[in-house]
């Protein structure tokens, strides 16, 4: 099959992070302002203490911890001192302890998926 390209609409235009924060949600998550016209909504957030969000609305403060998850593979990414994400930590099984960023944390990924698979296909 030959592949096409499509061309954006001529009146297409780049949305405030107010625009987006009001779209509908497909699925629960907070939203991050990181910055004008570029937003994020990572699977899970983590906010060390003394660095909370606001209770609802568009978060402009940034996450300490973004956790993706992308074909059962878990990746965190911690905030540095220069304000950018970093990957710390990237696996698809095993335990784990000891992540860079994450202290006190420990990943029993094989049981994350084990737990996943349970709530995906109810008894």
């Amino acid at each position: 099959m030959a592949g096409t390209r499509t061309q954006p609409s001529r009146s297409a235009r780049a949305m405030t992070l107010e625009e987006w924060d009001e779209l509908p949600e497909e699925v629960e998550g907070v939203k991050y302002g990181l910055a004008v016209g570029l937003g994020r909504k990572p699977d899970y957030s983590v906010f060390f203490a003394g660095h909370l969000p606001p209770a609802e609305g568009l978060v402009r403060i940034p996450p300490d911890i973004a956790i993706e998850i992308v074909s059962r593979t878990v990746e965190i990414f911690a905030l540095g001192d220069d304000r950018r994400y970093a990957s710390v930590f990237s696996a698809t099984g095993g335990v784990h302890g000891e992540i860079a960023g994450c202290p006190g944390l420990s990943l029993d990924i094989d049981e994350l998926w084990r737990q996943a698979d349970r709530v995906a296909r109810p008894s």
